[in-house]
């Protein structure tokens, strides 16, 4: 017979932290509703939980017109949910995103949602390590960035940290990796863009490009680094053109951003695009991805008799052609019928004699 017991109405939200219902003095003080002695309320109403099972829902509909009739924008709401990717650390996944679960299920029960999971799909990194233990202050195993910061700049930092394992695994933090990637920077900008590429510096940009869009959208993040530091050993002391060169800068900024923004200003013509975030997405061609050559494998019998360069793509009949051309093959064959031709195009040719 004592309820509904209603919150007050005066409560003052501020940043000073700690429970804003606690400082209300007439909802703190009360009777006890057994035998009317003085008595104080509970304040704390709600789980932690609480608020991060749903907030997510609400935040989308904060600046719709309807904020303040009803807790979701429906129109807001379809746009914007279900999240497509969720990442998040292990410790959430019997937490937060449980809980964020049931109550997505509980609102669309009540058709406030039109959609009874959340998040279509989650992704789990791992944890990182030091000195063989979970990276935390309670253990004074953390790393405070600043002096790294100071010594080798955030790009650094935040690229080792894509760089020293594959997201989904636990790794091991080593302060000398920082270091690594701080030179392969310091490579990258000693490269100087010209009009045009040399055809390496082409094919060499869209392999990069096709494996780096490959392993992005698989949540290969640390091989993203690996692909950008072998595109600078492949096409260092070559000409790199300035179409080539802006594709790699656009793929360096997710990783990179304070470097690739500086080149970017450095190298282009900013008036289209205030910043490189502006500049779009480069996609990798496969036609210009192919070497001109390829190291071609003879074999006669199923045994490796010679290895020549050849043009890419040539056909079962030019590769014939060029192999009569080596002597380390023809002794093989001379005065002998080749009663059979396996070639795998841009790899090997395998001759069946007798």
């Amino acid at each position: 017979d004592q309820l509904p017991v209603e919150h007050p109405r005066d409560v003052e939200f501020s940043s000073e932290g700690g429970n804003p219902l606690a400082q209300s003095e007439d909802f703190v003080h009360c009777s006890c509703p057994k035998c009317g002695s003085a008595a104080k309320r509970e304040t704390d109403t709600m789980d932690t939980f609480v608020d991060s099972s749903w907030y997510f829902l609400r935040y989308p509909s904060m600046t719709s017109e309807s904020k303040d009739s009803q807790v979701f924008d429906p129109e807001v709401t379809k746009k914007w949910m279900p999240v497509n990717q969720y990442v998040g650390g292990v410790e959430h996944a019997v937490l937060h995103l449980l809980y964020a679960r049931f109550f997505t299920k509980a609102l669309n029960k009540i058709g406030l949602l039109d959609f009874v999971e959340p998040f279509k799909s989650l992704f789990t990194q791992g944890m990182i390590y030091r000195f063989g233990k979970k990276m935390s202050k309670s253990k004074g195993n953390g790393i405070s960035p600043d002096e790294l910061v100071n010594d080798y700049g955030t790009d650094a930092i935040r690229g080792y940290e894509l760089f020293i394992g594959p997201p989904s695994d636990d790794v091991e933090w080593n302060d000398q990796g920082v270091e690594g990637v701080s030179r392969f920077l310091q490579r990258f900008r000693s490269l100087t863009p010209v009009d045009t590429s040399a055809e390496e510096v082409v094919v060499s940009t869209h392999k990069c490009l096709l494996a780096y869009q490959r392993d992005f959208d698989n949540f290969q993040y640390n091989t993203l680094v690996s692909h950008l530091m072998k595109w600078v050993n492949e096409v260092n002391g070559k000409q790199i053109g300035k179409e080539e060169y802006k594709m790699i800068l656009q793929v360096l900024a997710p990783i990179f951003p304070f470097t690739a923004e500086q080149l970017w200003e450095k190298y282009y013509d900013t008036s289209a695009a205030t910043t490189i975030f502006d500049a779009g997405w480069p996609q990798g061609d496969e036609s210009k991805a192919k070497d001109a050559s390829f190291e071609l494998v003879v074999q006669i019998l199923g045994k490796v008799r010679d290895k020549m360069q050849a043009p890419t793509d040539i056909s079962q009949d030019e590769a014939l052609e060029l192999i009569k051309t080596s002597e380390k093959t023809q002794k093989h064959i001379e005065g002998k019928e080749i009663v059979k031709v396996i070639y795998i195009p841009n790899k090997l040719i395998n001759l069946i004699v007798k």
